[in-house]
């Protein structure tokens, strides 16, 4: 688990520090000069963007995790797992 929240928190560094950097750059002004209004939207962009690519893959592994034995386990494969929720829950309507 610790594991996990560490590669988490790496990418979700890595997207502030992105988009800190952009802004800093696009506007031709030092990163100290950034509003603390726009360091919180930028945070809070990077907190969601890694729940965005996240989450599919926890959904995924709680599935996986609560699937049966033997006749009664449902997915195969973490990759049919997705398919199957994609298509009963997901995107795939419509």
């Amino acid at each position: 688990m610790a594991h996990e929240n560490g590669k988490q928190t790496k990418h979700r560094f890595l997207t502030f520090e992105y988009l800190m950097n952009r802004h800093a750059r696009v506007n031709s002004t030092p990163r100290s000069s950034i509003s603390a209004p726009l360091i919180a939207l930028y945070g809070g962009i990077a907190g969601e963007a890694l729940w965005l690519a996240s989450y599919p893959f926890d959904v995924v592994k709680s599935k996986m995790q609560s699937d049966g034995f033997g006749t009664e386990m449902r997915y195969g494969s973490m990759r049919a797992c997705f398919r199957q929720v994609w298509r009963e829950e997901g995107g795939a309507r419509g």
